[in-house]
């Protein structure tokens, strides 16, 4: 089967982007096919990356990605969680993916605030059982953000109702990530722009996301993709 992975939550500083740069390594590492994409312009390496949905809502785009790569990842930035979830409903995008040879899992990026744990409901209630979950736990909270206690949460009860498999994200230290905002960069920037980092840096960040990796192993059976890429429902 094939793999969509839809890395949401509308709370800001969730750690998706972050994530979905981990991913996109532990992929390579891995030598499987993958295509990003991101809804956010300010986040998207290139412009080939960038999916606007305000002018390009097209479902049929997203099953062409679908089908051309192993695994499609589909970085949806803060506000969009509920727009992807109707959007799969109303043009039954989860049976299109059965047809397609693929599964559907959505990376629920969660910390210990109101806006994370309220993320994680809306993302539950939108695509409820039509699909395979993971929970990563992110140590790091906005401090700008409303504090919330995951723990014994409505946000953890839903999670563990779908079944969700939970991953604690590694914090990164955090003399580093001072480090990292003194040249302006925050932990998705540098993931991409290793190069311009000093030596310290980038053996801390590599350090850091050979951790996250390590713990992603632990999720396979979700991510790992297990196909034939000749085949092409287009063809």
């Amino acid at each position: 089967m094939k793999k969509l992975i839809l890395v949401a939550n509308d709370a800001p500083q969730s750690g998706k982007t972050s994530f979905v740069r981990v991913l996109e390594q532990h992929y390579e590492r891995k030598g499987i096919a993958t295509r990003t994409l991101y809804t956010d312009a300010d986040v998207a390496p290139d412009e080939r990356a960038f999916w606007d949905l305000e002018d390009d809502l097209n479902p049929q785009r997203l099953m062409t990605w679908v089908d051309e790569n192993d695994v499609t990842i589909l970085d949806v930035s803060c506000g969009s969680s509920t727009l992807m979830a109707d959007l799969f409903a109303d043009h039954d995008l989860f049976e299109q993916l059965l047809e397609f040879e693929a599964e559907l899992c959505i990376a629920v990026t969660a910390n210990d605030t109101e806006a994370a744990i309220a993320g994680s409901v809306a993302l539950g209630e939108g695509f409820s059982d039509n699909a395979n979950y993971i929970l990563l736990r992110n140590p790091y909270c906005d401090p700008t953000e409303t504090p919330g206690d995951w723990s014994g949460s409505y946000g953890e009860k839903v999670m563990r109702y779908l079944g969700a498999l939970e991953i604690d994200v590694p914090e990164f230290d955090p003399g580093m990530a001072a480090e990292l905002l003194s040249r302006d960069m925050d932990l998705p920037t540098a993931l991409i722009a290793r190069k311009e980092l000093p030596r310290f840096l980038r053996d801390s960040l590599h350090t850091w996301e050979l951790s996250y990796a390590n713990a992603l192993d632990e999720a396979d059976e979700l991510l790992l993709p297990e196909v034939d890429s000749s085949r092409s429902a287009y063809a």
